[in-house]
């Protein structure tokens, strides 16, 4: 396709300093890693997602839209969301485990598989990957996985902050460059992005009232829900017990927590109730949900 047609086609794809500012970014860990064991990953991801430089080994990756396999000298971007991730021992990357994504939890770019991008096309992103790498295990030698439990003091989390920008912009211009269309938050009603804010904002042990609800947006409670569920796919209370249910599933896969501490966490009385909520919302108990595998 000839470049002048490309640009003619391309989308227009700008927003406000007021819109963009809604995205939120969170670095979960980044590190260099030789996996020691098999990697058999389950249907369900851990939240955020993971960018992956292959030096050693390969990673495949199955969704409903297909398979993607991949080996070393490139770049693995896998879906987030629902997957199969398959590595064999020996596997050696760097990788960089993020969340970049608008209100409702919908990720800036994800592929509907896998994006796959040589490593020579992307330099940039290595240099800066490795950077952030050293920012991080400078700062909490032999950090890995278990980043999101260790505890830091602010200067050295607002030095990650930094850092984790730098490696974003980066990682933008990395997608933008490979032709990746990223997704944009469509025109919301102030007041349901008031909600949504209100939610986020929310403790997850709170008690969240129909009352309240009504109090914050103004609206009545079929308008709430009908506008609320165009643009997030969900009613206000399902948004908020999907995060609950995405709390307590970092909680259970990554903190030393027990589940009975999770359950308290997010809001839970007893354990018996916290293990049939989660179940309903999970497929699986909180205990077998603690072992599957993740990267």
């Amino acid at each position: 396709m000839p470049p002048e047609q490309a640009e003619t086609e391309r989308p227009n794809w700008e927003l406000s300093f007021t819109e963009l500012g809604h995205l939120q970014s969170e670095l979960i860990w980044a590190h260099e890693t030789v996996m020691e064991t098999p990697i058999r990953s389950k249907r369900y991801q851990a939240p955020g997602q993971s960018v992956f430089l292959i030096l050693k080994g390969e990673m495949s990756v199955e969704t409903d839209a297909g398979r993607i396999k991949a080996g070393p000298g490139n770049w693995f971007l896998p879906h987030q969301g629902p997957r199969l991730l398959r590595a064999e021992p020996g596997l050696h990357i760097l990788t960089v485990r993020f969340r970049l994504y608008w209100p409702g939890g919908e990720p800036l770019f994800n592929a509907p598989v896998a994006t796959v991008i040589p490593a020579g096309e992307a330099e940039k992103l290595e240099r800066q990957t490795r950077a952030l790498i050293r920012t991080v295990s400078r700062a909490i030698p032999g950090v890995g996985a278990d980043m999101p439990w260790r505890k830091t003091d602010l200067l050295t989390h607002f030095r990650f902050q930094r850092a984790l920008d730098a490696w974003l912009s980066v990682y933008v211009e990395t997608m933008l460059g490979q032709g990746a269309v990223p997704s944009r938050l469509a025109r919301v009603d102030p007041r349901i992005l008031q909600v949504v804010a209100w939610l986020d904002e929310l403790p997850l042990d709170h008690a969240l009232t129909e009352k309240e609800l009504l109090d914050e947006s103004g609206l009545s409670v079929s308008q709430l829900n009908r506008l609320f569920t165009r643009q997030f796919g969900m009613t206000p209370h399902q948004y908020f017990e999907s995060r609950k249910l995405t709390r307590a599933k970092t909680l259970i896969r990554s903190s030393p927590m027990a589940i009975k501490q999770v359950a308290f966490e997010v809001g839970f009385k007893s354990i018996s109730a916290f293990s049939r909520w989660f179940s309903q919302k999970a497929g699986q108990s909180p205990r077998a949900f603690k072992h599957d595998e993740q990267v």
